[in-house]
């Protein structure tokens, strides 16, 4: 008997089909997309960003801000919050002010 002929090594493929690229070609094009995503968490947020909600800053300013900037304030007669309730419903900006804050 004479032995099965050989095949050639196969490429993998992607989901699309198409031979893989290079590595150097996926890093390009993951780079490019990359860089053309806008993520929220890179830009820190400003209290000045957040616009309607006057009530809720200034008191995230009393109960965040104000402790840390004057402590002497906040000694042995007054002291500072120990937490705040964001509460309502989506889209009223409760996780912006939590990043203002932040």
């Amino acid at each position: 008997m004479s032995p099965p002929p050989q095949r050639a090594p196969r490429l993998p493929r992607s989901d699309e089909g198409k031979p893989r690229t290079s590595p150097t070609e996926d890093d390009k094009l993951r780079a490019a997309i990359e860089s053309s995503i806008i993520s929220s968490a890179d830009r820190p947020v400003k209290w000045s960003d957040i616009i309607g909600v006057e009530a809720a800053k200034e008191a995230l300013r009393e109960a965040v801000v104000l402790p840390l900037r004057l402590p002497h304030l906040f000694g042995s007669h007054r002291s500072a919050w120990r937490g705040i309730l964001l509460y309502g419903p989506p889209g009223t900006g409760k996780t912006f002010l939590a990043r203002a804050c932040a």
